[in-house]
């Protein structure tokens, strides 16, 4: 019953432009941006630029600075076109130089970190999360799109009432919709997932993993003391509860709305609308900006979750992934346990 269910819903021209769509952009974004790496220069130049890093690794001292960049100026030579056009992880290492070209104090550089940062190779690990995120984020459209008709359009085609006709047919239909559902969204994600994921390893093999996150320019002032390795775990956890999550979200929504299009409207304003951008306008308010990151589309980012100050709640900090993390989870198990309760107990769904 799955699968006729899913043909059912692959019948509709939407879901299937929105679908093919999201796939075939994630591919062509990563053969757009990748497709140099491949080629015999391009992944001789990556490979050493990787290797650089990769011979100073450790814990960030101004001794180790000193030794990268003086082993940087022997790589430069000859490069410095190439580097100025591609080699963006270099031209950001200028974070540790002052206005005369000597290496800044770290406590300056880092004002507000407290514990050691590991140093290491970071422009991949960087641009890798940057992408699969953005990948992610493409999830929750064709979700809204999808599933928000789930169970409206059965009322308006006048297919419930031959559903309830049967003595289970009702039922037996709801768990194959919430099933498929499930089964179509979390295929998405895991492309979404694989297909960056593959790639990227095919070209650095995870070197870099142990690289504290501070090292990317814009996340040096995080108080989280986590590393790229961590981070990569703590995206797929979150992404999947919050995937889920809205998914949950958007069946309820469906199954309980009047039509379609009141369904999709609603599905949509809960996730889009709350964006921090929004409410800058509306609002100017930065503590209202902080918390509306915690929207669902929004805390998919966990780049930008990580780089939040943290909260002190009864004298602990408490960071921002973390709480994203706790409250998603348990958003997600209620949510599915309200689901099940709602999907269960409607008995004039059933035939009496």
């Amino acid at each position: 019953m799955i699968g006729s269910e899913l043909r059912k819903l692959f019948k509709r021209k939407l879901v299937w432009v929105v679908f093919l769509g999201i796939l075939i952009l994630i591919a062509v974004s990563q053969c757009y941006y990748r497709s140099g790496d491949f080629s015999g220069k391009g992944f001789e130049e990556l490979q050493e630029r990787m290797a650089l890093f990769e011979r100073h690794k450790g814990e960030l001292t101004e001794e180790r600075l000193e030794e990268y960049f003086r082993d940087y100026a022997e790589y430069a030579k000859g490069r410095e076109a190439w580097l100025a056009k591609n080699g963006w992880s270099f031209a950001y290492m200028g974070q540790f130089l002052d206005e005369e070209g000597e290496i800044a104090g770290l406590d300056s550089i880092f004002p507000k970190v407290y514990f050691p940062i590991q140093f290491g190779e970071f422009e991949n690990w960087t641009f890798f999360l940057d992408e699969m995120i953005k990948f992610i984020k493409y999830i929750p459209i064709f979700i809204a799109v999808a599933f928000a008709s789930l169970f409206t359009y059965e009322r308006e085609c006048g297919m419930q009432e031959i559903l309830l006709c049967a003595r289970r047919g009702r039922r037996d239909c709801v768990r194959a919709k919430v099933a498929g559902a499930f089964l179509v969204t979390n295929g998405l994600y895991l492309y979404a997932l694989v297909l960056p994921g593959t790639v990227s390893w095919i070209l650095f093999q995870g070197r870099g993993a142990d690289t504290s996150i501070q090292m990317t320019p814009w996340m040096r002032q995080s108080q989280l003391e986590m590393n790229y390795g961590e981070l990569f775990l703590h995206t797929i956890f979150l992404s999947f509860i919050v995937i889920n999550a809205i998914l949950v979200l958007t069946l309820m929504v469906s199954f309980l709305a009047k039509s379609p299009m009141v369904a999709m409207c609603i599905t949509l304003g809960v996730l889009f609308m709350l964006r921090p951008d929004f409410m800058s306008v509306s609002l100017n308010n930065e503590i209202a900006n902080q918390m509306t990151a915690m929207t669902p589309v929004n805390v998919i980012d966990t780049v930008n979750l990580a780089k939040q100050m943290p909260i002190t709640v009864g004298g602990e900090k408490l960071q921002w992934l973390t709480v994203a993390e706790v409250g998603y989870s348990v958003a997600f198990v209620l949510g599915g346990s309200i689901l099940f309760l709602v999907l269960s107990r409607r008995q004039r769904y059933d035939a009496s």
